[in-house]
């Protein structure tokens, strides 16, 4: 979250629609938004850790097919990401992915 007073430049109301508007006609995304939801809740326990650990968050979108996640969606603002950026978005990724098609996580929906 950034605030006004941290003296950075702000992204303009027109470049973030027009931005999510070319996201969202992607040939890609279009055909998954049919059965894309946002701000998928999840929440795990992860036992296999040497102590288990409690896991809360949001998955930025789920593509369900047959009510089951297919393909999860995780929204990046990084304009030119580095390697190490993209190295732990793709974690991220693996690990949420992992546990939803594990069933190890569940949602609540609203």
């Amino acid at each position: 979250m950034v605030d006004r007073e941290d003296e950075v430049d702000l992204p303009e109301a027109e470049e973030i629609a027009s931005t999510a508007w070319r996201t969202l006609h992607l040939p890609e995304i279009a055909a998954l938004r049919p059965g894309l939801v946002p701000e998928w809740p999840i929440y795990a326990l992860l036992a296999d850790a040497s102590e288990p650990t409690a896991l809360a968050g949001r998955i930025d979108a789920v593509a369900l097919d047959e009510g089951r996640a297919s393909v999860v969606l995780d929204w990046k603002s990084d304009i030119a990401p580095t390697e190490e950026d993209m190295r732990i978005h793709a974690g991220v990724m693996s690990e949420e992915t992992r546990l939803k098609r594990a069933g190890w996580a569940s949602s609540v929906e609203g």
